[in-house]
């Protein structure tokens, strides 16, 4: 399954990093790939995770943030509300 969120600008980092991190540690369900391009307040940054390893780095700014992730068993509750935590919303 997949599934797509935008996500609104000026969110903190280490909020999308721990998130993400959240996402290889398995708590959201099995992702198996999760990619977000997001406008923090440091900057416009890409996160990704593959096979449980996270990684961020600075990136080019993108017309808006937004959030993909990929996976099975994918618990939707418990990713919309991280979601909606960190100023996001399904797409």
């Amino acid at each position: 399954a997949s599934r797509s969120f935008a996500l609104a600008p000026g969110v903190s980092r280490q909020v999308v990093r721990t998130l993400f991190d959240r996402f290889a540690m398995g708590e959201l369900g099995r992702i198996e790939r999760a990619k977000a391009i997001v406008e923090t307040e440091e900057g416009w940054y890409r996160f990704d995770v593959a096979s449980g390893i996270v990684d961020e780095i600075r990136w080019s700014p993108a017309p808006n943030g937004r959030l993909v992730v990929i996976g099975a068993d994918i618990r939707d509750v418990s990713l919309d509300a991280a979601i909606t935590r960190i100023g996001g919303g399904q797409t």
